[in-house]
């Protein structure tokens, strides 16, 4: 995640699914929210610029407020007030009250030689402590929300590296299933091959990497992407039963179920 994305085309998405997910838009039980932001600093190529639907004439832009207008009209104050970035989602009360953020950076080039350490030993240390305050922030939560840039990992890039930022790897997810905490994970699409084949792989990974079973929510505004959804513990059957309302509803018309 990179704040220069907060608010654009694929935030409505995320966080429409999310607060679906957890309860936040109906009076059903709220699951406890945890996010971790995976934050990077902002790069220079023109991601991001998708905030057009947040300015559409009322009947364009219906598509959008009938889903949800509470997101939509919070996403527009914050794109207009240019504060894009993710401490105005968490100021903003877009997702429950008790949700639980770790806002920490993850910038490899900020590391340096420490103890005698070598670089990549000194990122590795840098990764597990930010993945030890992770945990720590979201040991509540019944929900935790994964949002690095890319996805999950490829197998072609290391945590310690420079581009390791962009991934979460599956080594991280590993505790917090062993919490029995449903994940929801942000998974970029790429043109490697069809969507639902990539899907399908990313399933495959997860049931063969951690023994888990997942189903996905792919989104078809802007940029392809999906967030990848492994239920776990006392909120399963809500989660999964959650996901389908959505797409019986507005939203039917911007997501699709996978698995």
């Amino acid at each position: 995640m990179q704040d220069r994305y907060t608010g654009d085309l694929g935030d409505f998405g995320k966080y429409g699914l999310l607060r679906a997910l957890t309860g936040a838009i109906t009076e059903e039980k709220e699951i406890p929210l945890g996010v971790v932001w995976y934050l990077t600093p902002d790069g220079g190529n023109g991601d991001g610029r998708q905030t057009g639907y947040l300015r559409l004439e009322e009947k364009r832009a219906r598509q959008f407020t009938r889903c949800d207008p509470e997101l939509y009209e919070k996403l527009r104050r914050i794109v207009d007030s240019d504060e894009r970035e993710v401490a105005a989602i968490e100021r903003s009360g877009l997702l429950p009250e008790s949700t639980a953020y770790h806002p920490g950076v993850l910038d490899p080039r900020s590391v340096g030689k420490k103890g005698g350490r070598t670089l990549r030993e000194a990122r590795a240390r840098a990764r597990e402590e930010w993945q030890r305050e992770a945990l720590e922030v979201t040991e509540e939560s019944g929900m935790v929300f994964l949002d690095p840039d890319n996805g999950l990992e490829t197998g072609r890039t290391g945590a310690s590296e420079l581009q390791g930022a962009k991934y979460a790897y599956y080594e991280e997810l590993r505790p917090y299933l062993e919490r029995k905490q449903t994940l929801v994970i942000y998974q970029h699409l790429n043109r490697s091959a069809r969507a639902p084949q990539q899907i399908f792989l990313r399933q495959r990974e997860i049931y063969e990497r951690l023994g888990r079973r997942a189903f996905a929510m792919r989104y078809h505004r802007g940029s392809p992407r999906a967030f990848i959804i492994i239920p776990q513990g006392p909120h399963r059957g809500e989660v999964v039963e959650r996901a389908r309302e959505l797409l019986s509803g507005p939203w039917g018309r911007h997501f699709s179920m996978v698995g």
